[in-house]
C-alpha cells in the first residue's frame, strides 16, 4: 500500500537532490500502475491527496507543469495538512 510519507518521503528525496525530477516522475508513473492495477493501492484514508500528487507529477511531462522547486514544496504541503 502506497502511504502518504512515502510520497512525502520521495519528494523530499528531490528537495533534497537525492534524486531528480526524471526519477521522481518515473517513481510516480510506477505507483499509479500499481494503484490502477491493485498491485499496490494508495491508501483509502489519503486516497484523493496521493492521487492528485501522483498525476501531478505524471503531467511534468508538459512544458507549462514543469516541477519547479516551488511546485515540489506545494505539492508537499498538500501532503502535510
Amino acid at each position: 500500500m502506497l502511504k502518504k510519507a512515502d510520497v512525502v518521503s520521495r519528494l523530499d528525496a528531490r528537495l533534497q537532490g537525492e534524486i531528480d525530477n526524471e526519477e521522481l516522475v518515473e517513481w510516480a508513473h510506477e505507483c499509479f500502475i500499481g494503484d490502477n492495477e491493485g498491485e499496490n493501492p494508495f491508501d483509502e484514508e489519503w486516497v484523493d491527496i496521493i492521487d492528485e500528487v501522483i498525476y501531478r507529477l505524471q503531467a511534468s511531462d508538459e512544458p507549462e507543469m514543469d516541477l519547479t522547486e516551488e511546485v515540489l514544496k506545494d505539492l508537499r504541503q498538500k501532503l502535510a495538512d
